[in-house]
C-alpha cells in the first residue's frame, strides 16, 4: 500500500503579446490571461497483492485542478480523478520468464468545455521478454472518450509503445 502527495505551488508568468509592423511607427504590446496559475496539488492511493505468479495492483488519484482560473469563456478547469487497475502474469516466478500485463482506467478531463465534463476509458495490454540480462516490453494501449454530445470535441487514441530496458551483470572483486 503507498500514499503520494504532491504540493502545490504557484506560477509565476507574464504573458505578452508584441506586434512589429515594420511598415508603420506603431507597436503594441498587449499583456493577456493575467489569472493566477498553480501546479494542482495531487493526491494518490495505491494497493498491490502479489502471490508470486500474478500481480494485481489498483490505484487512485486525485488532482485539483480547480484552483486555476481560465481567461477562456468557453472552458474552465476542474479536479481530476483517476481510477486504475491492473494486473501482471508471470507463468514461471522462479526464473525470469515472460510476463503479460494488462489494465484498464477511468478518468475525467480537467477542463470543463461550455459546461460539459469529458470522461476517457483506457485500456493496455502488454508483453515483458527478458533477453539476456534486459528486457524488451511491447505494449498497446487505447483511449476512447466515452462523451457522445455533439458539442462536445471527440478523442479516441491508440498507442504502440516499445521499451527495452538494459541490465548489466554486476561482479565483485574480493580482496584478500
Amino acid at each position: 500500500m503507498g500514499l503520494v502527495y504532491g504540493l502545490s505551488s504557484k506560477l509565476n508568468q507574464k504573458n505578452t503579446l508584441t506586434y512589429d509592423n515594420s511598415s508603420e511607427d506603431t507597436d503594441i504590446e498587449t499583456y493577456y490571461h493575467n489569472e493566477k496559475q498553480y501546479i494542482p496539488q495531487r493526491i494518490g492511493l495505491g494497493v498491490t497483492y502479489d502471490n508470486n505468479k500474478i500481480t494485481l495492483s489498483g490505484d487512485y488519484n486525485w488532482i485539483q485542478w480547480s484552483r486555476n482560473s481560465s481567461s477562456v469563456s468557453s472552458y474552465d478547469y476542474i479536479d481530476q480523478h483517476k481510477f486504475n487497475v491492473g494486473m501482471i502474469y508471470n507463468k514461471n516466478p522462479e526464473r525470469r520468464s515472460i510476463e503479460y500485463m494488462c489494465g484498464i482506467g477511468i478518468s475525467n478531463s480537467y477542463i470543463t468545455f461550455k459546461k460539459e465534463k469529458m470522461n476517457y476509458l483506457n485500456l493496455n495490454a502488454g508483453i515483458a521478454i527478458p533477453f539476456m540480462q534486459s528486457t524488451l516490453s511491447m505494449g498497446v494501449s487505447w483511449k476512447q472518450q466515452l462523451n457522445t454530445k455533439a458539442n462536445l470535441m471527440q478523442e479516441n487514441q491508440l498507442s504502440l509503445n516499445f521499451n527495452m530496458t538494459f541490465g548489466e551483470r554486476i561482479q565483485r572483486g574480493k580482496i584478500n
